[in-house]
């Protein structure tokens, strides 16, 4: 069952203000000056124990990379991470000529595309590699557009939710209702954007993520099941000079299998296939792999 939906803790107004006007100051730097930024604080910002977790999980997920290697994608990852979020207020505020501008190509138009102009909805899976907020903006300027949105800290949550919205997106609160919308909005043959990454918080089942047993959600697959949806996984990769490339990748048909474990296996492979194109774009801090299988020990 989905839990229910979440509401942004509450606070003071001086502290929703004061957020807000960082949020502006960032929001009139560019991508490539607000990479800058982010590159400069990395190293400050991820602290002792992200970088912990970084390294636990490129070693887990990368095996394969001789020691000089894993550790320079920790630190590249470290510095993605801080570039998503310090140019998340820039992009929010760029109107569609603006963001278009900064995508310097896009790789598979035609997966979303095509089946929306045939009235059928597309499941979005943007798993966090590279910018994830360009991929929902990018998408919603062009169609319609519905989300799962978990509030955020009560001092950024309107503004970001608004940001977010602005052209055209519709958020819908995490929990049983959302659930219920995202249903609505793919029989109507509308596009359907999700993080298929988290770790589920109900629900879910253990399948392989490079190779390593992860909690998976099962949503993706029964949406598909449910709605006959095109399921496509896309990503937004950084180039140098502030700009990005789009792609968008059809997904296996096993994504909608029966079989829970099967489509959830589908769904890590196809996230892991993305991933491995830049590896140094995942967000590796996030701490994948803290629920484990019984009788399993702890990764970190």
């Amino acid at each position: 069952m989905a839990a229910r939906a979440e509401a942004p803790r509450r606070g003071g107004t001086a502290g929703r203000i004061a957020a807000e006007a960082v949020l502006a100051a960032l929001a009139r730097l560019g991508p490539a000056a607000a990479w800058r930024l982010a590159d400069a604080v990395a190293g400050l910002a991820a602290g002792r124990r992200a970088r912990a977790v970084a390294e636990r999980n490129v070693a887990l997920c990368l095996p394969r990379l001789d020691p000089a290697r894993r550790a320079a994608v920790v630190r590249a990852s470290l510095r993605h991470a801080a570039r998503a979020y310090l140019e998340a207020p820039g992009l929010w505020r760029l109107p569609p000529p603006g963001l278009a501008r900064r995508v310097a190509a896009v790789e598979g138009e035609e997966a979303l595309g095509g089946p929306l102009a045939a009235g059928r909805g597309v499941l979005l899976l943007v798993p966090h590699l590279g910018s994830w907020e360009l991929v929902g903006l990018w998408c919603s300027a062009r169609w319609p557009m519905t989300s799962l949105y978990r509030p955020q800290h009560w001092a950024v949550d309107r503004y970001i939710r608004r940001a977010r919205e602005r052209h055209g997106a519709r958020l819908l609160p995490a929990g049983t209702a959302g659930v219920r919308g995202l249903y609505q909005s793919l029989r109507e043959g509308r596009l359907v954007g999700m993080l298929p990454d988290h770790v589920p918080r109900t629900g879910g089942v253990f399948a392989p993520f490079f190779g390593e047993p992860a909690l998976t959600t099962t949503l993706p697959a029964r949406l598909l099941a449910r709605t006959g949806a095109a399921a496509v996984l896309g990503c937004a990769l950084r180039l140098p000079g502030g700009r990005y490339r789009l792609r968008f990748v059809p997904a296996p048909p096993a994504l909608a299998a029966a079989d829970p474990a099967e489509a959830a296996a589908a769904l890590n492979a196809a996230i892991a296939a993305l991933i491995e194109a830049a590896p140094e774009q995942y967000l590796w801090t996030y701490k994948r792999f803290k629920v484990r299988p019984p009788g399993a020990a702890p990764v970190y």
